[in-house]
């Protein structure tokens, strides 16, 4: 349908209906020219009361008045009426021709979009080819406006030429500038742009890692080889998006960033220099309405609800943080490469403070004053009727020293999180399961090299085992790679031992009738290979029997039990009147987690306590025999 068509239909539509009538149409009429008709008349009346409304009515400095037709000339001076409206008219001498003046900035606008195609398809070896819509150019106010900005990439030719870079494409569908003025800088002529405002914004990558030479990145080349600084007044990007995807062995995996809007003043950009972050120390304000990033080749998940980024003032804080498997937990291993454990964490909200984003920029390093995390839950599944290849699993420390970036975090403050671990064991039918509920604290001194502030990690936290007796524990890592020595301190109160059934029972085949813990205090000291306990555990009335697995289900083995329990297990501690103590040593399977470690650590000095004779601290005398 052409343009002429489509007008015809809406002024039919609008005859139809009741909004325009033929003027003078009982004298026949006149060309071209309409009335309102009862509808149209309502409609320009609501437009004409809107319009007053918002220009008049919502601004406390602005009052309407009715002025006459007729009004002294400087009037409409002042007012820019005589300078501002003309139609300025341009002789040819050569030609003899005149041309209006916007006709010609309109041809001149045509050949600069000719030449902008031209110098894109150059400056990039024809990778990348630009169209744009239409171009709209102020020469008062040094202002252009582009409407339907499309930048594409020839895919062979860029395989070609870079591979590894599959696809770029970068779509807007309105590009504003303002101000634009030349200056004189250093001996360079300086580009400055009082403002640019982007509208929907939306950019495609798609890189090959399975290419064996990395792309290079044509669009930065051409612009570092054309503009050595760009400064920007104003800069505004509303609802932009980013979708960057990956292939990696055979398989596309799609990251997004959806809502994107970015703010920022007096934005300085040195485009040939790729390792300059000067533009960061004026503050750019960043915020994403959502994002999906896939991590294991789109086996988990990563998500957020909002994220935002304040660079002037030293912010960041995501809401709604979810980490979330996309397969089931009892075959979660079986389907993904490494047979790794099967991990959900769905958090709140994460906030950080006296973030240093120059310090990133520059010196690859992040230095945060705080962080606060709240309101997380945490899920964990190890399904060991999968058989997992054996890889060394390093400890945190050891993890955070070997990150290729320097880490300093002066502290993390954490609330209301609960940990729910379960393991399925090689024959069981139903998982052991230990929860850790409310779980509160502070880690001081994050960092992968030691500092005079902080000479060692430290972590202070509390919480509930099994939702029952109080767990509170001081941990001291090492910050230095030359340093492999940590501690553990920590204590747990008084709670019914019945509730370790849910984890005792499915792994160990036991059960534990009655009991009671009245306290218990540890302190665990070792390093990456070997870690020494010292252990008090008091507790009362433990009675236990072992199981034996059958098709309806587990049943005590009575006469084994029997003697487990009368022979082997003590009751209590103390006992006729004598405390014991339990220490050991354990040394680490390498192959195993680090929760299994700090937990084996313990085992030694609970069997010396619970089964051994451990060591008499105090022994008591009865009344008796006092006398």
């Amino acid at each position: 349908m052409t343009q002429e068509e489509l007008f015809k239909k809406l002024v039919a539509h609008c005859k139809e209906y009741g909004f325009v009538f033929p003027s003078s149409e009982i004298y026949d009429g006149l060309g071209a020219v309409y009335d309102y008709g009862q509808n149209g008349v309502e409609l320009k009346n609501n437009i004409k009361r809107y319009w007053w409304d918002s220009m008049v009515k919502l601004h406390e400095n602005i009052v309407g008045i009715d002025a006459a037709i007729f009004m002294h000339p400087k009037t409409w001076e002042a007012s820019g009426h005589v300078s501002a409206f003309n139609d300025p008219l341009i002789d040819n001498k050569d030609s003899k021709k005149r041309y209006r003046a916007d006709v010609l900035i309109e041809d001149w606008l045509a050949k600069q979009d000719e030449k902008i195609e031209k110098e894109v398809a150059e400056q990039t070896g024809g990778t990348c080819r630009i169209s744009i819509d239409r171009v709209r150019f102020n020469p008062v106010g040094r202002s252009m406006r582009l409407k339907g900005i499309v930048l594409t990439t020839d895919s062979l030719l860029l395989a070609k030429r870079h591979p590894g870079l599959r696809m770029f494409r970068l779509t807007a569908a309105q590009l504003s500038i303002g101000g634009i003025r030349l200056t004189q800088q250093d001996g360079d002529r300086t580009p400055t742009i009082a403002e640019i405002e982007v509208s929907a914004p939306h950019v495609d990558i798609v890189r090959n890692f399975s290419d064996s030479v990395p792309p290079v990145d044509s669009l930065q080349r051409a612009s570092g080889q054309t503009v050595r600084t760009i400064g920007i007044g104003r800069l505004r990007i509303a609802d932009g998006s980013v979708t960057y995807c990956e292939i990696r062995n055979g398989r596309q995996t799609c990251h997004t960033l959806r809502g994107l809007s970015v703010q920022t003043d007096d934005f300085r950009l040195n485009a040939g220099n790729a390792n300059d972050s000067g533009w960061l120390d004026n503050g750019i304000r960043t915020s994403v309405e959502s994002v999906n990033y896939q991590l294991d080749e789109g086996a988990v998940a990563l998500q957020a609800d909002t994220l935002i980024i304040d660079t002037r003032k030293g912010e960041c804080s995501v809401a709604g943080v979810r980490l979330l498997p996309q397969y089931p937990k009892s075959e979660f291993a079986s389907l993904v490469a490494g047979h790794p454990d099967w991990t959900q964490v769905v958090a709140g909200r994460i906030a950080c403070t006296g973030v240093d984003y120059p310090e990133i920029a520059r010196n690859k390093k992040l230095k945060i004053d705080s962080v606060w995390i709240g309101n997380v839950e945490i899920g964990s599944f190890k399904n060991r009727q999968i058989p997992q290849k054996q890889r060394i699993k390093p400890l945190f420390y050891q993890s955070l020293q070997k990150l290729s970036f320097g880490v300093e975090v002066r502290r993390i403050s954490f609330s209301d999180i609960r940990a729910v671990y379960e393991e399925l064991s090689a024959t069981g039918t139903v998982p052991g399961t230990v929860t850790f509920d409310s779980l509160r604290g502070d880690l001081y001194g994050l960092a992968n090299a030691a500092s005079p502030e902080h000479p060692r990690i430290t972590l202070k936290a509390s919480g509930r085992l099994m939702n029952r007796g109080v767990l509170q524990a001081t941990f001291l890592l090492p910050a230095d790679s030359l340093d492999d020595r940590f501690e553990v301190d920590g204590k747990l109160g008084p709670m019914e031992l019945q509730a370790m059934n849910r984890a005792i029972e499915p792994l160990v085949n036991a059960r534990i009738n009655t009991g009671r813990i009245d306290g218990m205090n540890f302190r665990i000291a070792g390093d990456s290979r070997q870690a020494d306990v010292q252990l008090l555990l008091l507790y009362d009335s433990l009675n236990v029997s072992l199981m034996k697995q059958e098709k309806d289900g587990p049943k005590a083995r009575r006469l084994l039990s029997a003697i487990v329990d009368d022979l082997l297990i003590r009751t209590g501690n103390p006992e006729d009147g004598v405390t014991r103590t339990g220490e050991g040593a354990t040394e680490r399977d390498p192959y195993r987690s680090q929760f299994n470690y700090l937990w084996k650590s313990l085992m030694p000095g609970i069997k010396q306590t619970v089964v051994g004779h451990g060591t008499v601290v105090k022994r008591h005398r009865h009344r008796d025999d006092r006398r």
